[in-house]
């Protein structure tokens, strides 16, 4: 209790509370107790109407207001002239052909490639010396001797040899001919469409736009004046809660079921209250003060309101 008793006496330095205030009697039940205790601060606010703009004069300048008007006048009056028109002609083309020079055309002779196969060497028997086992029975066909070290003599064909040899032909002999060509003769000629005439054209008159200015007012100055702006601005006080005496858990300190009972509930709800084993510390104490700081109750002792907070007594 000695660590929760100090910072009683802190607290109540730092907030201007007297340590021994005012004892009323209270009615408690029959042994119970009552404790100093710290009551948590109030908030208020207040709204006032201040001020954000003046109001002011402003002087305005008006120009004159002038009205315009105009009228048309004729510079020039509508008048004819004669003017001659020229002849209008069109350009008629007419094509004919007639018969040209002979043109002589000369195609060359054509070839093709042709494959051809030549023969370059006859089919042939040969005798080759060949080294195999003995042979026994009847001779086979191209053998001519067997001797006892294997040694054969056979006769082999050897088939004829080819190859392929190209060869250009001439598949069409050229030839030389005439073509008869033609001339084209285009002939234009001028066809008269219209002939040169006199006509009459008709200028119209020419006019003017005359505008005039006539000042209707003059110019003057006025006063325009602003009213002032008012907002409105709430502000947010805080009040010391002061000390009082309120009903505490009787019999100094908790038992160890009890407190070991609150550091739990205290543990759930998110405050480190040191290990659980009902021994009471400063680090229990400093978050049962948070708890009851948080939740807005009287702080400084175990209060009945805060162990009922804490479903430590009923």
């Amino acid at each position: 209790m000695k660590p929760l008793l100090i910072a009683l006496a802190r607290a109540a330095v730092v907030l201007g509370v007297s340590a021994s205030p005012a004892f009323a009697p209270m009615a408690v039940a029959q042994g119970g107790c009552v404790g100093k205790v710290l009551l948590p601060p109030s908030e208020s606010e207040r709204s006032e109407r201040v001020l954000t703009s003046p109001g002011h004069v402003e002087r305005l300048h008006l120009p004159p207001q002038v009205e315009r008007f105009g009228r048309q006048v004729m510079v020039r009056p509508a008048r004819q002239e004669r003017v001659r028109l020229a002849a209008v002609y069109r350009v008629e083309r007419s094509a004919y052909s007639a018969p040209g020079p002979m043109r002589w055309v000369r195609e060359p002779d054509s070839y093709a490639d042709v494959a051809e196969h030549v023969l370059v060497a006859p089919g042939h028997y040969v005798w080759e010396q060949r080294y195999g086992p003995l042979v026994s029975g009847a001779p086979q066909p191209g053998q001519t001797m067997v001797t006892p070290t294997g040694l054969v003599m056979c006769k082999v064909w050897c088939p004829a040899r080819y190859e392929t040899v190209m060869h250009r032909v001439r598949t069409a002999r050229g030839r030389v001919y005439g073509v008869r060509t033609s001339i084209q003769h285009v002939v234009a000629h001028r066809v008269l469409m219209r002939p040169a005439m006199m006509s009459v054209r008709r200028i119209p008159a020419e006019y003017h736009w005359i505008s005039t200015e006539r000042m209707v007012a003059p110019g003057r100055w006025m006063e325009r004046r602003t009213a002032p702006e008012y907002a409105w601005r709430t502000t947010r006080e805080v009040h010391d809660g002061g000390a009082t005496y309120a009903p505490v858990v009787c019999g100094g300190p908790l038992s160890r079921p009890a407190m070991a009972r609150m550091q739990a509930s205290l543990a759930a709800q998110g405050y480190d209250a040191g290990p659980q084993d009902g021994i009471g510390r400063a680090q229990t104490y400093e978050a049962l003060r948070r708890f009851q700081v948080d939740h807005r109750l009287a702080a400084g002792q175990v209060t009945v309101e805060s162990a009922r907070a804490l479903g430590v007594v009923q």
